[in-house]
């Protein structure tokens, strides 16, 4: 396995781990700087996907620290994306905003968004190109059938009637082929995978039946896996802790102690972590997970305060 500090790091599944905020505006930024931004996709004409490029781009310039940035500048890797929405300007404009050295799309002859099938054909032969480089990489992808309103081009669940069926198996089908391909080929040898969302499902009514869900706000567990070649399972009890820590997690299984930042979460494999691993925030909204329950903050709570305040730093107003 890798060596964690005095940690020996398996293929290591982590239980209870929710995500800090939503949806993907958010998520994505939040998640690779270990940060809260009040603002959203979508409010009213001010949200990041609203916007248009240059004021994007100002309002996104700030002084945080992303895990792109160490990893290109401190350690030379390659950084990379991979957007299924390449029609989108303000999505493609946010994204390059992360910091990284390339943006992929694929070439399929159109604009539209990719479907699940399509981003794991791109993630493949992205992977294929950086490994032949044989330089480190770094590459995120995220997809967008699971959607909240999508359903599945390609493979139906059953007779097909249910979208939440047919589009987690389909997307279950689409990766279950990539990580196939990819064991085949000995990526995963010196390769970190790393599994997880940028968000939980949004509880919509058809959601909460088709699942028995009695989930009621954006915040839910989400998965998150490591796994490389040759190493044996275990899992870990999060207990409540969220995705400010994803980073830091990544970052220390990597041994990159010693780097500037403003992250507010801490490695999962520490256990004197900040409050701010169990607090959640959606713009104006809050809350803190204990025992496995969401529990609104009200204003005045002085960890909605302290989020309030990174709000001030997340973007230039």
């Amino acid at each position: 396995g890798l060596t964690v500090g005095k940690h020996k790091v398996i293929m290591t599944v982590f239980d209870n781990y929710y995500n800090h905020t939503a949806a993907t505006f958010r998520g994505v930024r939040g998640q690779l700087y270990s940060s809260y931004q009040y603002q959203g996709g979508y409010q009213g004409g001010t949200g990041l996907g609203e916007l248009d490029a240059d004021t994007q781009r100002k309002m996104l310039a700030t002084k945080l620290v992303s895990i792109v940035d160490i990893l290109k500048n401190k350690a030379g890797y390659n950084t990379c994306y991979i957007n299924p929405e390449p029609g989108d300007k303000n999505v493609v404009s946010y994204l390059y905003s992360l910091g990284v050295d390339t943006l992929v799309s694929g070439h399929y002859g159109h604009d539209k968004a990719r479907t699940d099938k399509q981003i794991f054909e791109v993630l493949k032969n992205t992977v294929r190109y950086y490994k032949n480089q044989q330089e480190p990489f770094f590459i995120i992808c995220y997809n967008l059938g699971t959607h909240h309103g999508y359903d599945s081009p390609d493979l139906k669940y059953g007779d097909g009637a249910n979208s939440y069926l047919n589009k987690f198996y389909n997307y279950d089908a689409a990766f279950g082929d990539f990580f196939k391909e990819m064991s085949q080929e000995g990526v995963f040898d010196n390769t970190l995978l790393v599994f997880s969302a940028d968000h939980a499902t949004y509880p919509s009514p058809e959601y909460k039946a088709t699942f028995a869900s009695s989930q009621w706000g954006f915040i839910n567990k989400i998965p998150l896996f490591i796994y490389t070649d040759g190493i044996v399972p275990q899992k870990i009890d999060a207990e409540g802790r969220n995705s400010l820590d994803l980073t830091p997690t990544l970052l220390d299984i990597l041994g990159m102690h010693q780097v500037e930042n403003y992250f507010l979460g801490t490695s999962l494999f520490r256990s004197d972590f900040m409050p701010y691993s169990r607090i959640c925030a959606l713009g104006d909204v809050f809350f803190t997970i204990k025992n496995g329950k969401l529990r609104a903050l009200e204003d005045g709570n002085q960890w909605v305060f302290g989020v309030r305040q990174y709000y001030e730093i997340s973007v230039i107003k």
